[in-house]
């Protein structure tokens, strides 16, 4: 039996990690939403200031899908890298796991009784 990752008792019981990432990709919309909208309405906003129009509106939604695009790749940078970090604890998990069944297995081999 492998051993309990720890928990956070404030998320329900899941791994503070587990949580962070939870946390971290619920806010991902609001930030993506905020940032398109506020680099857009300052496109529309330099249009009306400076007569650029349709360039500055045009320019807010192009830095807009930027940052955009931006957020979203770190984000899934983030992610990736905290499933890597879990995949290898199961790994490391099996590979403990049957280390302690061969060692078990060499055991009884020898006329040893097994724990």
């Amino acid at each position: 039996m492998q051993p309990d990752a720890p928990r956070d008792r404030s998320s329900g019981g899941e791994p503070p990690e587990r949580s962070a990432q939870w946390v971290s990709s619920s806010t991902l919309g609001f930030q993506v939403v905020i940032t398109f909208a506020l680099l857009t309405w300052v496109g529309v906003w330099a249009d009306g200031r400076f007569g650029w129009q349709p360039w500055g509106t045009l320019g807010g939604v192009a830095l807009g899908l930027v940052s955009m695009l931006q957020l979203f790749l770190r984000e899934s940078g983030t992610l990736k890298s905290v499933a890597e970090r879990e995949r290898e604890a199961r790994e490391a998990a099996a590979r403990e796991a049957g280390a302690a069944a061969e060692l078990r297995e060499s055991d009884a081999e020898d006329g040893e009784v097994p724990r």
